[in-house]
């Protein structure tokens, strides 16, 4: 039973609702100001079902005590990217022995190398979509540092 990661964007046009703000909505096709959820669902050939919901709290709404406390968000609810998000809830199933199936998500999730070495850790095949600018290298391969910029322009950063 694969498990199916995605987040739905829901349109909203005031300012006041936990978690608004512009953002990129999925149901728009473009930058709006919307809620976000991130779901996890598990998947057969006959149905999918969601298991795990949850609301992303963009950081300007994390970081915002005024606003948080207008809204009523609770204290111990902090700032998570959607792939934290995500992967918390991957983990949770993990952890309560649902059966071990692999992975879906689209790009949004599978750019962060987080996620996908969470997923790893895990002990988790998965199938991510990834931008075209990704660089991948093969298992037990690093990349190549940066090449040294010329006279002009900005000094390359370090590899994190």
């Amino acid at each position: 039973m694969p498990g199916i990661v995605d987040d739905t964007g829901f349109p909203k046009k005031g300012k006041h609702s936990v978690g608004v703000t512009r953002q990129y909505c999925g149901q728009l096709g473009k930058q709006e100001n919307c809620r976000i959820a991130v779901s996890l669902s598990l998947a057969t050939e006959q149905a999918s079902f969601p298991v795990a919901y949850q609301l992303y709290l963009p950081e300007i709404w994390a970081q915002d005590p005024r606003r948080r406390n207008e809204a009523g968000v609770p204290k111990e609810i902090r700032f998570q990217t959607k792939p934290e998000i995500a992967l918390e809830q991957i983990r949770l199933l993990v952890e309560e022995d649902v059966p071990r199936a692999p992975v879906l998500a689209d790009a949004a999730y599978g750019n962060d190398n987080r996620f996908r070495d969470g997923l790893h850790e895990l002990g988790l095949e998965y199938a991510v979509g990834v931008q075209c600018s990704t660089s991948v290298w093969p298992p037990s391969v690093t990349p190549l540092p940066p090449k040294a910029r010329g006279a002009t322009g900005r000094a390359a950063e370090a590899a994190a």
